[in-house]
């Protein structure tokens, strides 16, 4: 029972790794939900519970009782699951019929690649508000694209309505956010043969910006003159092209692409898995 428990907490784990907070005003009572005590019921509470009923230490928490029956177990997971979802905001709506009757196909400024008939496979998802104003970015990705055009593209919701921003992404690389919470946009690092790009987006207003931070190789040569060198952990040199004036954001990438850092995807979702979860599972995972 416990193996079969555990199993459908792990699966739950991948749908709900990040999601849309509901405010919740900082109280000194213990809050059902709030497992996590920062005052807000969202999905790192969902994900700290899931975590916490598999170790055995749920118990321990007295906001883990969310649907109130004295115990702890996987039906609290999903009763603060659906309690999340519930209080999903308006662009979910506008996203969700974007999405689901893949109008995302018949925008002129994107090219797909060979898509038809197979969409469901072909296409990845993500949402994360990268402009701070509190409705986040659709991301979308063809990832059965050649890698020249194997691009991320980007849209935001306008007076009720899906509006298309820009692109990301560089190649087959998917987009990370940063370690420090410092920066609201998206990163992505692109890796290819003896070396690495990474870029920077982020929403401006209306205006995606996308900036090239640096690229590095791992070969020396006449090219690598103006690189900064840099001895990894094996004591072998690595060549660094800072390709922006801003110092912080050059040095976070650096911190990101060292060998011991675990990257912060941004949770995906393919069109099938959308259609077979669920459009408001999907919707949940916005950050």
């Amino acid at each position: 029972m416990k193996k079969r428990m555990t199993a459908l907490i792990l699966a739950l784990i991948t749908a709900f790794s990040v999601a849309a907070a509901i405010p919740a005003a900082a109280q000194d009572v213990i809050k059902p939900g709030d497992f996590t005590g920062d005052g807000a019921i969202n999905a790192k509470d969902v994900t700290a519970l899931m975590k916490a009923i598999i170790a055995d230490s749920a118990a321990d928490n007295a906001a883990a009782d969310f649907n109130g029956d004295g115990k702890v177990n996987a039906k609290d997971v999903i009763a603060l699951m659906k309690h999340i979802i519930g209080a999903l905001p308006e662009w979910s709506r506008v996203y969700k019929e974007f999405v689901l009757n893949e109008k995302f196909l018949h925008i002129s400024e994107l090219t797909f690649y060979n898509y038809e008939g197979k969409t469901d496979e072909n296409f990845v998802f993500a949402l994360k508000d990268i402009s701070g104003d509190g409705v986040p970015e659709l991301f979308v990705k063809d990832r059965s694209a050649y890698m020249a055009i194997a691009t991320i593209y980007v849209f935001t919701v306008e007076d009720g309505s899906v509006k298309y921003v820009g692109r990301t992404g560089a190649r087959e690389s998917w987009i990370e956010s940063d370690p420090y919470d410092k920066y609201q946009g998206v990163f992505s690092i692109y890796n290819h043969m003896g070396g690495l790009s990474a870029f920077y987006s982020e929403m401006n207003g209306s205006i995606l910006i996308h900036e090239d931070v640096l690229d590095a190789t791992f070969f020396d040569s006449a090219a690598t003159q103006a690189y900064e060198t840099i001895y990894n952990y094996a004591g072998t040199p690595e060549y660094f092209l800072k390709n922006t004036d801003n110092l912080e954001l050059y040095e976070c990438v650096k911190h990101m692409i060292d060998v011991d850092y675990e990257p912060i995807w941004i949770p995906r979702f393919s069109l099938g898995e959308i259609r077979s979860q669920g459009w408001e599972v999907f919707a949940a995972t916005a950050q």
